[in-house]
């Protein structure tokens, strides 16, 4: 009995966390079951990153095994999931898919274990008490995976039949729990659709003009809170603002009342946003076109309500913007002119006459010298978010750090 007592104290932690990824963990937990999952997360905390990656080639060659075996592997997975979610990051579920995915071509296995994945999730969802780092980890890898063969066909310019299988199986399964009232799947769903092709934007118009409002709500007050959400919140909306305004006539009308309602509960905020979103898409004219479109009615409502500082803010944005677009194309600048000017023009107050005359008077006064290389005072200004440039923040950023921090 004694020497027994030595090998369990003596046992180390690889080969306790060895033990526990083979065992079955999916099964309704108890305490003492819990107490023991905090104390090997613990001990797989304190591992190298040789011993963790070590870890994951363990679990990629278990669940391999089990699957030419016939055999399920969902509390393998599982088990991985529950060490790999108590990172700070999502760096080692990674690797797992990514030594998954390279150890064998097989299609039928990629595809079984969206499968398990999706199972994961839905074991999740029904447990009242549910794990968000389990469900935000598993759609961060089943959301991977699609967009991993996604970008596999789109090299190879052509599509991979099998590789448009998963495909479709990952954007059905993700649209079949989109009514299923959870942030994280709904982060997830238009984190996915819009990284996928065409086809996909219309299922991302249709899903957004049923949950988009709420979401978009949501994340600006993700934004807005300045704690450890804003900046991944920041990112997010760099990246998929562009989704709920330059939809369809509905969508875009949806995404003008979050901005509306955003800008006044939290109007110098608001502004700063504006202004630091204008900067970062001063090159995509469509997106800038169609963002001076809602700010326009932004202004109108401000001057209708007699907000100084908004309209002054706004104005200024506009103008900018204005001076983007004429930098880029003399049709687009004259084009959002016009916009602009039907827009603000259909309220009458003294605010809306002298905002009028301001953007005509910029306007006029451009296009006397559109050949000219006017920038605007402040553009190049040394600004202190210029650093927050979306693609170098996502370096940073993980795509389970956006699921997770901005469901929290």
């Amino acid at each position: 009995m004694a020497s027994k007592k030595l090998i369990t104290k003596s046992i180390d932690p690889q080969s306790a966390i060895r033990m526990f990824i083979i065992e079955s963990n999916m099964l309704e937990q108890n305490s003492s079951k819990i107490k023991r999952h905090e104390n090997i997360i613990e001990q797989y905390k304190s591992l190298s990153k040789d011993q963790k990656y070590y870890n994951a080639e363990f679990t990629t060659d278990t669940i391999y095994t089990k699957y030419l075996n016939a055999e399920k592997f969902n509390d393998i997975l599982f088990s991985y999931c529950i060490l790999s979610s108590s990172e700070e990051n999502w760096h080692f579920s990674k690797v797992l898919i990514d030594i998954l995915l390279k150890k064998t071509k097989d299609e039928i296995f990629t595809k079984k274990i969206c499968e398990v994945l999706f199972e994961i999730i839905d074991q999740e969802f029904s447990i009242e008490e549910n794990e968000r780092k389990i469900i935000a980890n598993c759609l961060s890898l089943v959301i991977n995976i699609g967009i991993n063969k996604f970008e596999e066909n789109s090299k190879t310019n052509k599509k991979i039949n099998k590789n448009n299988e998963i495909i479709e199986y990952i954007t059905s399964n993700l649209l079949a729990r989109g009514n299923i009232n959870n942030i994280e799947i709904r982060i997830a769903i238009v984190y996915y659709l819009s990284r996928i092709e065409i086809k996909s934007k219309i299922n991302l118009q249709k899903i957004l003009s049923r949950f988009g409002q709420s979401l978009l709500e949501h994340i600006f007050a993700k934004y807005f809170s300045e704690n450890e959400s804003s900046k991944t919140a920041f990112i997010f909306l760099t990246e998929h603002l562009k989704d709920f305004l330059s939809g369809s006539a509905h969508l875009a009308e949806m995404g003008n009342a979050v901005l509306q309602n955003q800008m006044l509960k939290n109007p110098i905020e608001f502004i700063n946003f504006s202004d630091k979103y204008s900067d970062l898409i001063y090159d995509k004219l469509d997106d800038l076109k169609s963002l001076n479109i809602h700010l326009s009615f932004l202004l109108k409502k401000s001057c209708e309500i007699n907000k100084l500082e908004l309209i002054n803010g706004l104005q200024k944005i506009i103008l900018k913007n204005l001076n983007n677009l004429k930098k880029h194309s003399e049709s687009l600048f004259v084009e959002s002119f016009e916009n602009i000017i039907e827009i603000i023009s259909k309220a009458h107050s003294k605010n809306i006459r002298e905002s009028i005359n301001i953007i005509t008077k910029f306007y006029q006064e451009n296009t006397k010298k559109l050949n000219s290389n006017i920038i605007h005072k402040n553009f190049n200004q040394n600004k202190n978010y210029k650093n927050q440039n979306p693609t170098e923040s996502n370096m940073n950023e993980s795509l389970f750090e956006q699921i997770f921090l901005l469901a929290k």
